[in-house]
């Protein structure tokens, strides 16, 4: 990179002469904050990926003073328009959330303009941003173009249990989560949250208004009175949400270190062995069971009960709906 040169005289100050980047990506780096802000042109940028990195506060210290709206702009208006603000930022990605961080968030980038969003917390770092505060300057700011979302902030391997886990800290409280599951983020396609356990039952029942979500992540859903089994259970519950309410659209579920794939089967060919040939869940050897049939080596299947006995209503086409557990690459808590 021409840029790690030792001659401040060859460090790009005009505009043009800057890197015309629209993705940056940084991992595993110091970060040297002079040099990136003098060397991109951060107003053509609208992806950013910062993980494990150190220094990261002062690269939000100084996009937020170099790219907020001047104050000229700010007076005499209540609202400013997206033209006012020069960071044109809609993916973002850190395992670093700070207080720096969200400030920059909150004046820098105009509201109703970030597309994604990945929160997550690396081993090394413990941030002291609270979840209320992402509620406030991410999900409400961007509520109106927020597609992707992912607020994780658990730790592989680390001891869980109903009062101790990192994961915790980064809950939905139940007004956010009824936000969320308000209607209210038309454009959510995927979404990854931590909920109280005791607050389940209520997304079940709000599910619905997410008739437009494809994927749903549960990073951690620690519950002592479900069996070894749990992550099915819960995914038998959605499934009967879904089965109930044909509009919602989910196609993806993860639960922990557990994958589902939804599948959508026409009654008619339920019975036809064929219809499932080329999966990669198929096996000569499965029983003729309804409920088995699309059950290969390594996976499990999950299917809603079929009610259509001699029904020729077309609705009972779409159902009943099918769950595939997806293989893992590891053992780990293998059942």
């Amino acid at each position: 990179m021409p840029l790690a040169t030792g001659h401040s005289g060859s460090t790009p100050t005009e505009k043009e002469d800057r890197l015309q980047l629209e993705t940056f990506e940084l991992e595993n780096v110091v970060i040297y904050t002079p040099l990136l802000i003098k060397a991109i042109d951060w107003t053509r940028l609208s992806t950013l990926t910062i993980l494990h990195c150190e220094e990261h506060e002062s690269l939000w210290r100084a996009l937020r003073r170099n790219y907020s709206p001047s104050e000229s702009s700010r007076q005499g208006s209540e609202t400013l328009g997206q033209d006012a603000y020069p960071f044109k930022l809609k993916h973002l990605h850190t395992d670093r959330v700070s207080t720096y961080l969200m400030l920059f968030l909150k004046e820098a980038i105009a509201p109703n303009t970030l597309e994604s969003i990945y929160l997550q917390e690396g081993r090394s770092y413990t941030t002291v941003v609270s979840i209320e505060a992402i509620y406030k300057h991410v999900l409400r700011r961007h509520r109106g173009s927020l597609r992707k979302v992912l607020l994780d902030r658990s730790r592989r391997g680390e001891t869980v249990s109903i009062n101790h886990g990192h994961w915790r800290d980064w809950m939905l409280p139940r007004e956010a989560l009824a936000f969320v599951t308000s209607g209210k983020m038309p454009q959510l396609r995927e979404l990854g949250i931590g909920m109280d356990r005791r607050d389940w039952h209520f997304f079940l029942q709000r599910l619905p208004r997410l008739a437009n979500l494809r994927a749903l992540y549960l990073p951690n859903m620690f519950d002592p009175t479900l069996g070894r089994n749990k992550h099915r259970e819960l995914a038998l519950q959605i499934l009967d949400i879904i089965t109930l309410r044909p509009e919602i659209q989910l196609c993806y579920i993860g639960i922990e270190h557990k994958c589902f794939e939804i599948l959508e089967t026409p009654v008619n060919d339920k019975m036809d062995r064929e219809l499932y040939r080329d999966s990669p869940w198929y096996s000569e050897t499965d029983s003729d069971d309804v409920d088995d049939h699309t059950n290969g080596p390594d996976s499990e299947s999950i299917s809603g009960e079929d009610d259509n006995d001699g029904d020729d209503d077309d609705d009972f086409h779409t159902n009943p709906h099918v769950i595939l557990e997806l293989d893992e690459d590891t053992d780990e808590d293998s059942e």
